[in-house]
């Protein structure tokens, strides 16, 4: 097998390297256009500025960057480029200056012109607080009418706007008094952590006022940013410390019980395929079924045949529309008459983002009634977002479930990465509404699969394209990377299920027996096995094995997936950057083995489905000083040393 070496890190998701600015003592990246890490001492304080252009339907369109001029200097720089927006109703123009002073400062400015008739949901800077460092911490918000209050960011995630009718901001963050002014528009804050974004986002236009908002040609746009942190002397540049790794003592928590998507490919999965997933030891294998669909028992005799042949328990997500009476009958007689007493189902509805307390109440009556081995729960099949606004009702409810995905509102690697510990946060704060119901999240997609601004479940895409549901770093070494680094966020979370991806094909663990339909946006072979199935079979292997919480110096470059049994540890370090990183992991571990999923073994670990076994082990003497590759995972074994 050959295949370009982008591919095999990050599914050709190759992006421009980023650039190092300074603006005083103030550190920061330039990245396509944005600013990003904003630091001070060493310590973040902003994780992005940038411009933001979303359509009626809520879609972030990507612009052409058409000129860009860079004078950087050692404490200041300035830039300017212009970019050009298109995309459905939607044709701008515009022009972007970025200045850093040397007082700690940073302007970010621009004039656009809409160059066809438009309408848009959003136009304007977006500003991204991290929440380590600014949850629960005070801020004074300026409005409109300059008057002043003094508010909070929330701890638990916020349903609400928790900073309207903004003006200007101050607050502290890692002992540096931080301050933003807005122009051109009014400003809010939302919590991002309700679609698994680590951060609060200051925005415009405030979202009470009506939308999508038409803009005729040759109208103009303006907005500016003026951004500066006091001279403090947190302020004082660091030296670059070595990236550490810790472990937490003790047994740890149950490993959750880890399932699979059924494949979204028009094909049958083939037997060689399901004794490939078999292997790896899934617990569940989600379908879903649309009631509404009066040809819906085709797929669901597929399902259980596929579920039955993997060993997995079969978890049904259904779908009712106002017919639900006759539907969840009909439901409950095929299971009568397929002898199926064990399963998961959730129910969710056609037309609603959230189960209606009705159907919630007579589906679990129903489901119960039929087999108590039937574990009914209810939800979204959306974001956290959908369930934390309303506040589903619990009491007809074995779980609460809901789904995850990292593309809500950017692309990019860097987002991505950032957004793997929120899906902890989304846990964290389900628990607190959600009282001793277990929390399954069904499932964890790398892709948004529908549009929930629009729509409520995914509607096969029938166009010929590449379909927007896929991503091809899923068949990367990037996607095994933030596939392991979501499994440890949702694990030490407690959460009780997740379901994954799904079996095969370009949304898939594997490629399977069949070619890929979009050789130029997905380019694998036949029979080939993705760098996550690994992932999966690595953790699975042993599920006496508990997960404990573990800790990186620099988690956005490098984080650790650990699980202990007894003395016996298993650790996974995933490198998110296409950079060599050294680091040191502070445990001791004796006869410590270890083995590398990179671009040297991604044609074999492609090819073998016991790969873990029969790759190429190396002893390590000395875990201070661990160098790992590009977008590599590096697993180490051995018994801890006490």
């Amino acid at each position: 097998m050959s295949l370009d070496i982008r591919h095999i890190w990050c599914g050709g998701h190759i992006q421009k390297p980023s650039m190092k600015l300074k603006a005083g003592k103030l550190e920061m990246l330039y990245e396509n256009g944005n600013l990003r890490f904003i630091s001070a001492g060493g310590n973040e304080i902003l994780r992005m500025i940038y411009p933001a252009v979303r359509d009626r339907n809520w879609l972030t369109i990507v612009p052409e960057i058409t000129s860009e001029q860079i004078t950087r200097n050692t404490d200041s720089f300035r830039i300017k480029y212009s970019c050009i927006y298109k995309g459905d109703r939607i044709s701008l123009k515009a022009d972007y200056e970025l200045t850093g002073k040397n007082d700690n400062s940073i302007t970010f400015e621009f004039t656009g012109e809409i160059t066809e008739a438009s309408e848009k949901n959003r136009i304007g800077f977006c500003i991204l607080h991290p929440v380590e460092g600014c949850a629960g911490e005070d801020c004074a918000i300026t409005h409109s009418d300059g008057q002043s209050e003094k508010l909070q960011f929330p701890t638990e995630i916020s349903a609400e706007q928790p900073f309207i009718d903004i003006k200007a901001m101050s607050w502290i963050s890692k002992g540096c008094v931080c301050n933003i002014e807005f122009r051109g528009d009014i400003f809010e804050t939302e919590d991002q952590r309700n679609w698994t974004d680590a951060s609060f986002k200051t925005y415009s236009t405030p979202l009470h006022l009506p939308f999508p908002v038409r803009l005729e040609k040759g109208q103009t746009l303006s907005q500016k940013v003026v951004f500066n942190v006091v001279n403090n002397k947190v302020l004082s540049s660091e030296a670059v410390k070595k990236i550490r790794i810790s472990i937490e003592t003790g047994t740890g928590l149950p490993l959750p019980a880890t399932g699979i998507g059924r494949s979204t490919r028009p094909e049958a999965l083939e037997d060689s395929e399901l004794n490939l997933i078999k292997e790896i030891g899934f617990s569940h294998y989600r379908t879903d079924i649309y009631l509404f669909d009066e040809n819906w028992r085709i797929p669901a005799d597929r399902a259980m045949e596929e579920a039955e042949k993997t060993g997995c328990i079969n978890e049904f997500i259904l779908f009712p529309d106002d017919n639900y009476l006759k539907q969840l009958d009909d439901f409950i007689e095929w299971l009568r008459r397929k002898g199926l007493k064990e399963a998961t189902v959730t129910i969710l509805h056609k037309n609603l983002q959230l189960t209606p307390v009705n159907v919630a109440q007579h589906s679990y009556s129903v489901l119960k009634k039929y087999s108590a081995s039937i574990k009914a729960g209810i939800g979204t099949n959306a974001n956290f977002a959908q369930l934390n606004r309303q506040k589903v009702k619990l009491s007809n409810a074995d779980f609460i479930s809901f789904a995850i995905h990292p593309q809500e509102h950017a692309s990019d690697n860097g987002t991505l990465v950032e957004n793997l510990k929120a899906q902890q946060y989304a846990i964290e704060s389900a628990r607190a509404f959600a009282g001793e119901k277990l929390i399954r999240v069904s499932p964890v997609n790398i892709q948004r699969r529908f549009n929930a601004s629009i729509e409520n479940y995914e509607i096969p895409c029938s166009s010929g394209k590449f379909p927007p549901q896929a991503d091809s770093r899923l068949m990367s070494l990037f996607g095994a990377c933030w596939t392991a680094g979501s499994f440890k966020y949702l694990a030490e979370s407690g959460v009780s299920a997740v379901t994954y991806h799904e079996t095969a094909g370009e949304r898939g663990i594997m490629q399977g027996i069949y070619d890929t339909r979009w050789s130029d946006s997905f380019r694998t072979k036949p029979g080939m096995l993705f760098p996550v199935y690994h992932i999966f079979k690595w953790i699975l292997s042993d599920k006496t094995f508990r997960i404990v919480k573990s800790y990186s110096t620099a988690p956005l470059s490098i984080d650790v997936l650990a699980l202990r049994k007894g003395q016996e540890i298993k650790i996974a370090l995933m490198n998110f950057s296409h950079l060599f990183q050294t680091v040191s992991l502070d445990i001791a571990v004796k006869n410590a083995v270890r083995y590398n999923l990179e671009t040297e073994s991604f044609e074999a670990a492609s090819n073998d489905p016991s790969w873990i076994k029969n790759c190429h082990r190396s002893d390590v003497a000395d875990l201070s000083a661990v160098v790992t590759g590009p977008f590599s995972i590096s697993f180490i074994e051995g018994i801890e040393n006490y």
